[in-house]
C-alpha cells in the first residue's frame, strides 16, 4: 500500500513538472489567431495580444487555467463590437482597453467561471447593456485595478452587476477600481456603478467585498452602490464629487459599511430596507443632501441598525425618517461626532432611537435628554484637509460602551470588534480609552486621509480616451496593411 502511494505521488509530481516545463506563451494579433491559440492551449499557457487597435473582437475564453493578457499593459485596444465572455475557471485576464465601442444590448465583459482574476482593464465610451456582468453560478472572482467610465447610453442598466445564487455565496472581490463620469440626472435611471444582487433574490447571501475603490461624477443614478443581497462588506472606499448619488442599502441584510470617505457630494448612506446593518468608522464631509438617511419601507422593514463611531464635519443632517409611517425597529447611534453642521446635525427623529455617547458642536436639531453631549470640538485640519482631534477635545477617551455583538461571516475577514479606526490605527483595548468619532487621537499611526484616491485606483497605465476619428484612421491603416 505504501509503495502504491509513493508511485501515485511520483506521477502527480512528474505531471506538475511537465506542465511547468511545457507551458508556452503564444502571441496573437487577430481573432483567428486567438481562436487557434486557445484551441491548442493547455493549463498554465499564456496568450499574449500584441499592441494595436482591433475592431469587433470576440474573446470567448473557455479553457480553464490559462492567461489572456496584453504584451504591454494598455497597448491593446478593442473597439467596435468587441466583447468578452470568460466562462473558464482560473482565468487571468489583464491589460486590455475597451474604448469607443457599440455592442447594443450586450455586455462588454461577462464572467461565467470561477476564480477569475480580471485586472488592469479600462472600459470607456461604450454603448452597451452592462460594462461587466458577473453571473450567479460563479465564485471567488477578483476585479482589481479596473476603470469603468462614461457609458454613452444613459437611462439603461447598471455598470458592474453581480448576480446572486440561491445555492452558494459568490465571495467576489472588487478592489482598487475606479468609477467615473457617468452622465445622467440621478433619480432612478438605473446606471448604478455597482449593483450586488436584485430585489427578487435579496434574501440570498453574496458575501461580496467592495474595498479601496474610488467613485466620482457618477450621476447616472441616485445609487452609487446598490446593495440588494446579504452579507456584503463595503469598506475603505472614497466617494467624492458625486452631486446626485449616495451608497444605498436596499433589500439585502447583514451589511458592513466601514472605513469609507464621503466627500463633496449629495449624500453619504441611505438605508432603505433590511436588517442588521453595521455602519461605523466613516468620515462625512461637505455633503449637500444628507449624511445618513434612514428610510423605512413596508416591504422589508428596517431592523437592528447600528451607526457607530462616525465623524460628520461641515455637512448636512443625519435624516432619521421620523415622518415615515414605517419606523426602524431598534436604531442605535453610538459614539458619533458631529461638528460644524450646515444647519443642524440631526433631523426627523422619531423619539424611539437609542443614543449612546454621541458628541456635537453647533445646533443639534432635536430635543434629547441623554446620549448626546455638547462640546467645543478643538479640532485641527491636517495637511490633507481632514479634521483630526487634538488633546483638548472631549472626544478623546470619550466613548461610552454600546452593547452590541457584531457578527462574523464565515469566509470573510471583517473588523467585527471595532478594533481599528478609519485608517487602521489600533483602537485601545480598554473601552473608556477609545475616542468618539472615526479616528483615534490617542494612537499615533496612519494620518487621516482616504486609502482610495483618483491616483491609486484604476489601471496602472495611463488610460487613453481616443477620439472616434483617430480610431477610424488607425483601423483604416490596419485594413490597408492586411490587403498588402
Amino acid at each position: 500500500m505504501r509503495k502504491n502511494k509513493q508511485i501515485v505521488f511520483l506521477l502527480m509530481f512528474c505531471s506538475f513538472v511537465t506542465l511547468k516545463i511545457f507551458s508556452k506563451t503564444i502571441e496573437v494579433s487577430s481573432q483567428e489567431e486567438f481562436i487557434k491559440a486557445q484551441s491548442n492551449a493547455v493549463a498554465k499557457d499564456i496568450i499574449l495580444w500584441l499592441p494595436g487597435t482591433y475592431k469587433d473582437i470576440y474573446l470567448n475564453i473557455y479553457k480553464d487555467n490559462i492567461t489572456v493578457k496584453t504584451k504591454f499593459l494598455g497597448k491593446t485596444i478593442f473597439t467596435g463590437a468587441s466583447k468578452a465572455l470568460i466562462r473558464g475557471n482560473g482565468i487571468i485576464f489583464k491589460g486590455f482597453q475597451y474604448i469607443n465601442g457599440n455592442i447594443g444590448s450586450d455586455n462588454v465583459i461577462s464572467l461565467g467561471g470561477s476564480h477569475i482574476n480580471m485586472s488592469e482593464i479600462n472600459i470607456s465610451h461604450y454603448i452597451s447593456y452592462k460594462y461587466l456582468y458577473v453571473k450567479a453560478n460563479c465564485q471567488y472572482n477578483q476585479i482589481y485595478k479596473c476603470n469603468f467610465e462614461k457609458r454613452i447610453n444613459i437611462a439603461d442598466k447598471n455598470i458592474l452587476s453581480i448576480r446572486v445564487s440561491d445555492k452558494q455565496p459568490g465571495f467576489h472581490k472588487i478592489q482598487y477600481c475606479s468609477f467615473r463620469n457617468f452622465e445622467g440626472t440621478g433619480q432612478d435611471m438605473g446606471v448604478e456603478p455597482i449593483r450586488i444582487g436584485t430585489s427578487s433574490r435579496s434574501k440570498f447571501d453574496s458575501k461580496t467585498i467592495v474595498e479601496y475603490c474610488y467613485f466620482t461624477e457618477c450621476n447616472g443614478d441616485g445609487e452609487l452602490i446598490s446593495n440588494k443581497a446579504g452579507k456584503n462588506i463595503l469598506r475603505y472606499n472614497t466617494f467624492e464629487n458625486n452631486p446626485l448619488g449616495e451608497l444605498v442599502l436596499r433589500h439585502g441584510s447583514n451589511t458592513y459599511v466601514y472605513g469609507n470617505f464621503f466627500l463633496k457630494g449629495k449624500g453619504g448612506i441611505r438605508i432603505k430596507e433590511g436588517s442588521n446593518h453595521y455602519i461605523f468608522n466613516n468620515y462625512f464631509s461637505e455633503l449637500s443632501g444628507r449624511s445618513i438617511s434612514v428610510y423605512g419601507e413596508k416591504i422589508n422593514p428596517i431592523r437592528n441598525v447600528y451607526i457607530m463611531n462616525n465623524t460628520f464635519v461641515n455637512t448636512s443632517k443625519l435624516h432619521l425618517g421620523g415622518n415615515k409611517t414605517v419606523l426602524p425597529k431598534k436604531l442605535v447611534l453610538a459614539n458619533n461626532f458631529f461638528v460644524y453642521p450646515n444647519t443642524t446635525s440631526v433631523g426627523n427623529a422619531s423619539g424611539k432611537e437609542q443614543w449612546i455617547g454621541n458628541m456635537f458642536e453647533g445646533k443639534l436639531g432635536i430635543t434629547i435628554n441623554k446620549g448626546f453631549k455638547k462640546i467645543t470640538p478643538y479640532l485641527s485640519k491636517n495637511e490633507f484637509g481632514f479634521y483630526e482631534l487634538t488633546s483638548k477635545s472631549s472626544a478623546v477617551n470619550g466613548s461610552k460602551k454600546c452593547k452590541v455583538k457584531l457578527p462574523i461571516f464565515k469566509g470573510l475577514d471583517v473588523d467585527s470588534k471595532l478594533n481599528y479606526d478609519i485608517v487602521k490605527n489600533k483602537r485601545p483595548d480598554v473601552f473608556s480609552q477609545k475616542d468618539v468619532g472615526c479616528v483615534e487621537f490617542s494612537v499615533k499611526g496612519n494620518v487621516l486621509k482616504p486609502f482610495a484616491t483618483s491616483e491609486n485606483t484604476g489601471p496602472s497605465y495611463e488610460t487613453a480616451i481616443k477620439e472616434e476619428v483617430e480610431i477610424k484612421q488607425e483601423l483604416k491603416i490596419d485594413q490597408e496593411i492586411e490587403k498588402q
